[in-house]
């Protein structure tokens, strides 16, 4: 149970940072910002991003 919930809090963590700092990467470089979120992010990370913000 307590492992559940740690993974469940760690994953919101990373989303959520991951968020803010695929923002910050995408207003510095457009075109590298988006190849670097397609790489660090796989097939979970494209479902979970909106396809509208990149």
């Amino acid at each position: 149970m307590i492992v559940g919930l740690l993974l469940v809090v760690l994953v919101v963590l990373v989303s959520l940072l991951g968020w803010r700092w695929n923002q910050l990467e995408v207003a510095q470089t457009s075109r590298a910002g988006r190849r670097m979120v397609k790489r660090m992010r796989g097939r979970s990370g494209r479902r979970r991003l909106h396809q509208r913000a990149l």
